[in-house]
């Protein structure tokens, strides 16, 4: 049996959480949402002491026992979770100055695809505003590009679905370079 710490334990999750959330919501309680029901199944099996790398059968499991779960859906996340659970486990990110600006430049070229409105608050100043936030406090810059997405998808911005999948992929793309 493994024993994580509970910063340790934080860390998965937050992957899983990261990994589930394009699944689609379903309305009702919080034992419905399917992000939430597959990630505390994680959870559970975590605190029974499993490795982090066995949790993909767990969760998706879970993720297929739901029949709004589209195949494609499914496999995003399937791909997602066996990517980021077998990242080494790290209690901080410390990017240096220097890297910091460059993944937050990175960051701003993505953003410029998206546009400006005449009146109320920009998607991008505030998406971007929101990256520094994140970034200062210490996620994997990867992560970075969820935060982000979830961001520009927020209701009161009306950023077009066309427009966030562009940013989404430039963000990948960027976000996945070493820095």
């Amino acid at each position: 049996a493994f024993a994580y710490t509970d910063d340790e334990m934080d860390q998965i999750s937050h992957q899983i959480e990261l990994c589930l959330r394009d699944l689609p919501k379903i309305t009702g309680s919080f034992a419905t949402q399917i992000k939430d029901a597959c990630a505390m199944e994680a959870s559970v099996q975590l605190w029974s002491g499993a490795a982090e790398e066995d949790l993909v059968p767990t969760v998706m499991d879970c993720v297929n026992g739901f029949s709004v779960v589209s195949s494609a859906q499914a496999a995003d996340a399937e791909t997602c979770l066996k990517d980021r659970l077998s990242r080494p486990l790290d209690q901080s990110i410390d990017y240096t100055p220097d890297q910091q600006q460059e993944i937050l430049n990175r960051i701003s070229k993505c953003l410029q695809m998206v546009p400006t409105y005449p009146v109320g608050r920009q998607p991008r100043e505030v998406c971007f505003d929101r990256a520094v936030w994140d970034l200062r406090n210490g996620p994997w810059k990867e992560d970075l590009e969820d935060m982000t997405v979830t961001c520009l998808r927020n209701a009161e911005f009306n950023v077009s679905d066309d427009v966030v999948a562009e940013a989404k992929a430039c963000l990948r793309k960027e976000l996945d370079a070493d820095v």
